[in-house]
């Protein structure tokens, strides 16, 4: 072996060792006059420029048109619904690059290029006939929106394959001309729109984009094409952590930039300035974008790219917090402020391209940047009617405030990802020859670059050794086929399709038990609404107590029980951990069980009112001998759940579901029982699903793990108990907060309470799947990591968070979308139903958050951090939700929406902050501790 190959060998052994896959090394010398310009690259270059500046160069000031919209055409819609308009645009134009990425990748750029165009082009003549909301939704909202994609995926993806050491560069003269656009559209449409028609405006703006389209169709082509299969998704980016952390950053600062973009009209009316001056800003902005975009692409390429990144958007949220939100009414300070916020948002739109760029080989380029996007266009779908509700609600100091914020988020995600891809560290320069063997010669190790491997690397011609062994065109993610990794990707997806199985079974399990004291709690409301009060109530104390003590306690089973279940040497051993259950719940009970029965005095102390007091206390005195029926149930689900045995509890409670209906009827109207009778009834449920689950275990599958009463089971007792009682303290934050909330609605009056009963119902049930999910995740990862399987242990990990994701997707989009019938099933009430429906978009806020926390906590269990999970929520909950909550809902006179807000920002910290952790998790050492 040479020198050089010596070099290379133990370079990819180093790659391997940091977590980089094994690739093969690029030459820095092959093809380089066409991988770095060159008449055709440049050419194409002018073609990337004009599609963009037809198509992002109009989106940078769709303001402009939206307030026109609300004034004329839309004169009868409010601008939240407008928002819409615009926002099914951007989402559109930057989900669809999912599947369009990777076509370029296949097929070239002819044929999506032609047909985006034409229908581009299309929508703008059709658009000065639109009249009616959905008029404007179809045709701009979906037509444009749609072509645009095409268009904007073919302008981004073709540089990546002409230019190489200029990348960024290149990137950044293609996303300035956008700026352009949005510095020269502003006037011709301020002008257009004041003496023309508005149907004479839109054809040319149509005749404009027709000419622009043209240039492009003429230039743009493809220099290489991908010989692989055509694939709409590729959902193996999302078990790379760099990757991930990459369009979390992404997503975040192009949610501020569209909103901005989108709403700086409106804030400019907000601060007393009038149209033109707001359409001036407009023009501002992108005139601070284009020099930003020039410089960053240019100075990326010689600092490195997520550099730059990262010191942009720290300048930016610096501006954004110290300057632009201390504007008041002075225009001269709006355009300072605004030319300063568009120069670093404007580099940090040009430097996404080439970071992404860095995480894959060029080839591959399309479907990467599609893939990102793909999550990034939620971000985007959301962040108009986000931005304005905040606009509308918090003023324009408010609106600033929170822009800031979430690009301070932004700034921490890509500093976490290029902290991932230097292998853990915070190192500022990184010096090649504390990597290189020892058979590197001297001059290799006096070359150094401020970056390590490629995503962070410099071309400049003194890049010596680094620039030779890693080109900016080695992929740091994993090629299909190739792969040093021990985690095989048929393999992930068969756990994570049993991930998706067990989590379905858990939530439908969840979903039946809660459906017995909802049956109860209804049909105990036909005798009289003082019993419907009981029942309800009583319900509510049961659950923040006994049932806490219950599902959190099982926790512990959850997570040690499964490892056990993972090595697979003594399983004997989740017995065990059952027994040590059965005895630490069995004491916390005792308290509870006495707080039960005596709790109606207590409650008067409260300003319970004296009949609901004493109610409660009776129906809960009849409850407590059935509470340990719930207290077997859920530990013989957990023992048959470590053990894989997901489908046999949900059928039992199939069936006592079933029975619990009419038995309930019989016991509360026939016998005449009243509400006492109905929490028999269901407490007799409880018993009936622990028998049966214990037969179960006893003659059919199960018993292989437990070998009777052991005195094992004192051992360890009390670290075992404080395992148990973090588990309570984990999931009770979140519980009793809700419970806190609840009755600071109940102080702001009938409808307020009314109208926070249906939106915490709806959002209790809807939440019952993140539960379950996160259930699941503690399972499996706790088996794999008991297995000794950390790669696969990490890989499920981060496509649990991505379920978290999809899932908290769906229900925003129904909860935004149906939030009217959602209302009405509840109640007849108009002012409640318009209530609730003003606060449901908040509740659908923290969704996806509220998902990323179950996940997430899930997997902090598996691996022992109990006390973390604890900890973040209490956090949350108590020290920003409930003071925050309060400031708003009564001191700045929010009301209900104050509540939600509140909850909002909490559980999104608490998501955030859970998915960061586990996403920073050194898996192989928590493997080895779990073996030891």
């Amino acid at each position: 072996m040479t020198g050089s190959d010596s070099i290379k060998a133990d370079a990819c052994e180093r790659r391997t060792e940091a977590g980089f896959p094994e690739q093969e090394v690029s030459s820095p010398d092959k093809d380089s006059d066409s991988r770095d310009g060159g008449l055709k690259g440049w050419t194409v270059l002018i073609g990337c420029c004009t599609a963009m500046l037809a198509t992002y160069g109009i989106t940078g000031s769709i303001g402009i048109l939206q307030v026109f919209w609300i004034q004329h055409q839309l004169n009868d819609r409010s601008e939240n619904a407008v928002s819409w308009i615009t926002g099914l645009n951007l989402f559109l134009s930057l989900f669809l690059p999912a599947c369009i990425g990777p076509a370029f990748d296949r097929y070239g750029t002819r044929l999506i290029l032609g047909l985006g165009s034409i229908c581009y082009v299309l929508s703008f003549f059709l658009l000065g006939e639109c009249k009616q909301y959905w008029h404007f939704m179809l045709d701009y909202g979906l037509l444009n929106g749609i072509s645009s994609a095409c268009i904007s995926t073919m302008a981004l993806s073709t540089p990546a394959q002409w230019f190489h050491k200029r990348r960024g560069l290149a990137l950044g003269i293609v996303c300035a001309a956008s700026s352009v656009g949005g510095i020269c559209i502003p006037f011709l449409l301020d002008y257009t729109l004041a003496e023309l028609p508005f149907p004479w405006a839109m054809r040319i703006l149509a005749l404009m984009t027709l000419v622009l389209l043209a240039i492009a169709n003429v230039c743009m082509i493809e220099r290489i094409r991908s010989q692989g299969p055509w694939r709409a998704v590729r959902l193996r980016w999302l078990t790379n952590a760099r990757f991930m952390w990459t369009t979390l950053g992404t997503a975040f600062f192009e949610f501020v930039l569209f909103n901005s973009i989108s709403l700086i009209p409106s804030y400019a009316a907000g601060q007393g300035f009038t149209t033109s001056q707001a359409s001036t800003a407009i023009a501002m902005l992108n005139a601070g974008s284009a020099c930003g975009r020039l410089f960053a692409g240019w100075a990326s390429d010689r600092l490195g790219r997520f550099n730059i990144m990262v010191c942009v958007l720290a300048y930016t949220t610096i501006i954004t917090a110290c300057i632009w939100m201390f504007v008041y009414h002075s225009l001269a300070k709006l355009h300072v402020s605004i030319l300063l916020f568009g120069a670093g948002s404007g580099s940090i739109i040009s430097l996404a391209g080439v970071c992404f760029g860095q995480l894959c080989t060029t080839e591959e380029y399309g479907e990467c940047w599609g893939t990102a996007y793909l999550f990034v266009s939620i971000a985007v779908l959301i962040s108009v009617p986000t931005g304005d509700a905040l606009l509308s609600r918090l003023g324009g100091q408010g609106y600033v405030a929170c822009s800031a914020g979430v690009l301070g988020a932004a700034f921490i995600a890509f500093l976490t990802a290029r902290w991932l891809v230097l292998g853990r560290r915070w190192t500022i320069k990184v010096k090649p020859n504390s990597f290189v063997p020892a058979e590197s010669t001297s001059d290799q190790k006096h070359n150094w670059s401020w970056s390590y491997y490629s995503c962070l690397m410099t071309t400049s011609n003194n890049a010596g050794w680094a620039r030779d062994e890693y080109e900016e065109t080695t992929p740091l993610l994993e090629r299909q086929g190739n792969t040093c990794s021990s985690t095989s990707w048929p393999e992930a997806i068969s756990e994570f399709k049993c991930l998706l199985k067990a989590a379905a079974t858990i939530t439908c399990g969840y979903f039946l038990q809660q459906s017995l004291q909802i049956v109860s709690i209804l049909i105990i409301g036909r005798v009289s609404p003082q019993d419907l009060s009981v029942a309800a109530f009583s319900y509510m104390i049961a659950n923040t107590t006994a049932w806490l003590v219950a599902i959190g306690g099982t926790t512990a089973i959850d997570s040690l029980g499964s490892a056990v279940f993972g090595q697979g040497e003594d399983i004997a051993r989740i017995g065990v951990l059952l027994q040590k259950y059965f005895i630490t719940v069995s004491v916390m009970f005792i308290p509870v069980a006495t707080l039960w029965c005596f709790c109606g005095p207590i409650l008067v102390l409260l300003n319970v009112p004296v009949e609901l007091a004493y109610g409660s206390q009776r129906f809960l005195r009849a409850l407590c001998p059935f509470a340990v029926g719930y207290i077997v149930f859920e530990a013989l689900k957990k023992f048959l759940q470590c053990q894989e045995i997901d489908t046999p509890p949900t059928v039992i409670l199939i069936g006592t579901a079933i029975l619990n209906a009419p038995i309930s009827y019989l016991l509360v109207h026939v016998w005449g029982w009243g509400a006492v009778g109905g929490a028999i009834a269901t407490g007799s449920m409880y018993w009936l699903s622990a028998i049966l689950a214990f037969l179960y275990i006893w003659r059919i599958d199960g018993n292989q793990a437990w070998n009777g009463w052991s005195k094992e089971c004192l051992d360890g007792l009390w670290k075992f108990s404080k395992v148990v009682l973090l588990g309570i303290v984990n999931i009770g934050a979140e519980w009793w907060a809700f419970e806190i909330i609840t009755v600071g609605a109940a102080a702001m009056g009938e409808i307020p309470a009314a109208a926070q009963s249906t939106i915490m119902t709806t959002d209790s049930l809807l939440a019952l799947f993140p539960f379950g999910a996160g259930v699941a995740t503690t399972n499996h990862i706790a088996k794999l990591q008991g297995l000794g399987k950390a790669n696969l242990a990490r890989t499920i990990a981060r496509m649990a968070s991505g379920l978290a994701v999809c899932s908290g997707c769906i229900i925003m989009l129904l909860l935004l979308v149906f939030k009217r019938e959602i209302a009405q099933i509840y109640t007849n009430d108009r002012s409640v139903i318009d209530l609730a429906v003003k606060v449901f978009p908040w509740a659908a806020a923290f969704q996806v958050s509220d998902g990323l926390q179950a996940v997430n906590a899930g997997a902090l269990r598996a691996v022992g951090k109990v006390n973390t999970a604890a900890t973040i929520n209490l956090m949350a909950y108590y020290v920003i939700a409930i003071p925050l909550c309060y400031l708003l809902a009564f001191k700045v006179d929010l009301g209900l929406s104050g509540l939600w807000i509140s909850l909002a920002l909490s559980l999104t910290m608490a998501g955030l902050s859970e998915f960061f952790i586990v996403a920073s998790l050194d898996w192989q050492r928590l493997a080895i501790k779990e073996e030891r």
